[in-house]
C-alpha cells in the first residue's frame, strides 16, 4: 500500500483515500509510530486519534495499555500465573461486551467484580481505530478493571475466536474452557461454573 501511494503521488493523483486506508492498516497492524508519522505529514486529512507509543516492545506475550491520562499507550508483558485466570476478549464498541460490563459493575456483583479485577485480563482484537475516548470512558466506569488493546494476536495462540465477548478460562496457563457471548438474559450460571472449574470460586 505504501508503494501504491508513492506511485500515485508521483503521477500527481489525489491519494487522500489511499492515505486514510494506509493509516487504518497501520493501526490494525499496531504500527502506531508509522501512523503518527502519517498524521504529521498530512495534518489536513484529520486522521482518527492515536497517541505516542509504546515503551519496551517485546517479542514476549503482551498487550497495549492506555494510560489513565490519555497521554500514551504502553506495552505490558503478560504471563499466566500458576492459578486460575480469565482472558476476556472484549470491546467498548460491542453491545454484548457492554452488557457484560454493566452486569459486572452492578452493586450486587461485588464478588464477581473482585474476581475479574484480580484474575482477569481484558483485551480487544486489532481494528482500524483505537477508539481512545471510548476506552478511556469505559476504564473509568469499570475501574479497577481495564480494557487493553491486543498487540499481536500471534502471541496468544490459545485464543482462536476473536469475536467479542469471549471468555477464556485458564488454569496453570492451560486453557480449560471458553464461554462465547453475553446475551440480554446473561449467563451467570455458566460463568459461575467456569470460574469454579479454574478454582476462582
Amino acid at each position: 500500500m505504501e508503494l501504491i501511494v508513492l506511485a500515485r503521488q508521483r503521477r500527481g493523483d489525489i491519494v487522500s483515500n489511499l492515505l486514510t486506508s494506509l493509516h487504518k492498516a497501520y493501526i490494525r497492524g499496531r504500527a502506531i509510530t508509522e501512523a503518527r508519522q502519517l498524521e504529521k505529514r498530512y495534518p489536513e486529512l484529520q486522521f482518527t486519534e492515536t497517541l505516542p507509543l509504546i515503551k519496551n516492545i517485546s517479542a514476549e506475550r503482551g498487550f497495549l495499555e492506555l494510560d489513565d491520562n490519555r497521554q500514551s499507550i504502553l506495552y505490558r508483558k503478560f504471563e499466566f500465573g500458576p492459578n486460575g485466570h480469565v482472558v476476556v476478549v472484549s470491546s467498548p464498541m460491542c453491545s454484548p461486551s457492554k452488557r457484560f460490563l454493566s452486569w459486572l459493575n452492578a452493586p450486587n456483583r461485588e464478588m464477581y467484580k473482585a474476581i475479574f479485577s484480580r484474575f482477569a485480563t481484558f483485551v480487544s482484537p486489532p481494528g482500524d481505530y483505537l477508539h481512545i475516548e471510548s476506552y478511556h470512558a469505559a476504564n473509568k466506569e469499570i475501574a479497577p478493571i481495564k480494557l487493553h488493546y491486543i498487540y499481536n494476536k500471534d502471541q496468544w495462540p490459545e485464543i482462536q475466536l476473536w469475536n467479542t465477548p469471549v471468555f477464556y478460562f485458564f488454569y496453570d496457563g492451560k486453557l480449560v474452557s471458553q464461554l462465547v457471548g453475553w446475551p440480554e438474559e446473561g449467563r451467570e450460571v455458566a460463568l459461575t461454573n467456569a470460574l469454579k472449574a479454574v478454582k476462582l470460586l
